[in-house]
């Protein structure tokens, strides 16, 4: 509609969706909170979908036994809201009831397990989830896990310093981005070589 910001946008559009939604503390109920709660952070109103995030993660973790999904919806919600410790403990807990759902479940879990220790600096753990994923990623033919495990690995080589794997990591990625027509994705990568060209000095490159 002629927005100067599309996020404008996205934002009323998040706002309609929780009109309409149920407030029943149900999980699409709390998925709606999430939803709400994170287009507003990105769009810049913080203070707007902190309570929505807060009353997301009360009800997914309220639950008996919630699902993968509903761990991982928390956890997401934790990280927006800077609760390092708590949200890495629930990332953990999504990965271990992903890893009885199946391949795809467990792909998401580990994402956001290395996206949590990357947040964390814990260079270590990071890199071994991502590793995990990019094997999986491989095995099953995933292309857009593939290449968000490329990228993610290759921005923990760029912080510890490995410039060549780094590379590597982000060659692999811009091939596949480009055979599957994921822009997105080639962006992304894009945006790791360029920092990892700054962090080095390569101005130009960068």
């Amino acid at each position: 509609r002629g927005d100067a910001c599309p996020r404008a946008a996205v934002a009323r559009l998040a706002r309609r969706l929780r009109d309409v939604a149920p407030r029943d503390g149900t999980p699409l109920d709390a998925h709606t909170d999430t939803t709400l709660g994170w287009i507003l952070c990105q769009s810049g109103h913080y203070e707007e979908g902190r309570p929505a995030l807060e009353r997301a993660a009360s009800l997914l973790l309220s639950r008996e036994r919630p699902s993968w999904v509903e761990l991982y919806l928390a956890s997401l919600a934790l990280r927006l809201l800077e609760r390092t410790d708590e949200g890495i403990d629930i990332a953990l807990r999504a990965g271990q009831v992903a890893r009885e759902a199946g391949p795809t479940a467990l792909l998401s879990a580990l994402d956001l397990l290395t996206e949590w220790e990357v947040w964390a600096g814990r260079w270590g753990m990071a890199a071994a989830h991502g590793e995990e994923g990019l094997a999986l990623a491989r095995e099953d033919g995933h292309a857009d896990q593939l290449l968000i495990m490329l990228t993610q690995l290759a921005r923990i080589d760029a912080a510890r310093g490995d410039a060549d794997r780094c590379r590597e990591r982000l060659d692999e990625a811009i091939r596949v981005a480009d055979a599957h027509g994921i822009v997105t994705m080639r962006h992304a990568a894009l945006g790791v070589a360029g920092s990892s060209a700054l962090a080095d000095g390569r101005l130009e490159e960068a």
